[in-house]
């Protein structure tokens, strides 16, 4: 192989400015265009669905093991878990610490996702034996909540059991 031939190789490698400019601009017209399209409601709504889920398992298992009862309250858009100081009461007025060391544990959903429960009561509580209770400590009917956003998810809390599928 010559001198010069190798030159010519090496002097062809790489990309020239006018390329990487040409290429930078497409990108970010690109960018420009599509990014506003992008609907994440859909990510929201079904990251809420599993948060949501999650915590009121998680309560439900909370209490069979501390021998506590714990209160789950509802709102538009979050879900709480509150734990009662001792083991007959139904006064929560202790806050749990989630899995990931946040306390208050407390679930909130991004902007446009709500949530919903049929019964529309908005605490309930399981007992320590992980059963859901109402306020007056009667068994709770079976509870459906569901999470609307882009589309809806539901998950039900059985009567008797406690458990939340």
């Amino acid at each position: 192989m010559s001198v010069r031939s190798h030159r010519s190789i090496a002097w062809n490698a790489g990309f020239t400015l006018v390329e990487l400019v040409v290429v930078i601009i497409v990108v970010s017209i690109l960018a420009v265009v599509a990014l506003p399209r992008l609907n994440t409601r859909s990510f929201d709504t079904a990251g809420f669905y599993q948060e949501a889920l999650s915590s009121v398992r998680y309560a439900q298992k909370e209490a069979v093991a501390k021998r506590r009862v714990l209160c789950v309250t509802l709102g538009a858009n979050s879900v709480t878990v509150r734990s009662a100081n001792s083991a007959g009461a139904f006064v929560c007025n202790t806050d749990l610490t989630s899995p990931r060391g946040v306390s208050p544990f407390t679930v909130t959903a991004s902007g446009g996702v709500t949530l919903s429960s049929v019964p529309s009561i908005t605490t309930f509580y399981f007992d320590g034996l992980g059963r859901p209770l109402d306020a007056a400590g009667v068994f709770s009917p079976q509870r459906t909540i569901s999470i609307s956003g882009n589309g809806t998810q539901s998950f039900v809390i059985e009567t008797e059991t406690g458990y939340v599928h």
